[in-house]
């Protein structure tokens, strides 16, 4: 079978841009490569949406099988992603999902989040 490494290139970074593009159209915000490549682009309204639905769940299964069950774990490691990425998302894993019962500090409304673990503020 013949390899060609330059059109095997060509294509990946046509598909890049193609998700780029369809991204930018989208939101209507500039998305870098590594956002796409590494799917860490995740707005305010998005995370805020995804946090209100996963928080109820999280608090029915922690009732039901307690806080170290496999679905529990599943779900903070979901919420650990929603925060913007940075030191933002570094100091909500340390917080809230590193921490052995950071979990009970979970705000129910994203709203109530400082600046410091969520999106917006300086950082």
């Amino acid at each position: 079978m013949d390899f060609n490494l330059s059109k095997v290139s060509e294509f990946l970074v046509s598909e890049i841009r193609e998700v780029i593009n369809g991204a930018t159209k989208v939101t209507g915000l500039p998305v870098t490569v590594a956002q796409t490549i590494h799917g860490l682009y995740i707005d305010k309204e998005e995370a805020n949406e995804t946090y209100r639905f996963l928080y109820p769940i999280l608090i029915d299964y922690i009732n039901r099988k307690g806080s170290n069950s496999t679905e529990v774990k599943e779900i903070l490691d979901r919420m650990a992603k929603l925060p913007q990425y940075g030191i933002k998302r570094y100091n909500f894993k340390r917080k809230y999902i590193n921490s052995p019962n950071g979990w009970r500090l979970l705000p129910k409304d994203p709203e109530d989040f400082s600046g410091t673990f969520w999106h917006g503020g300086l950082y």
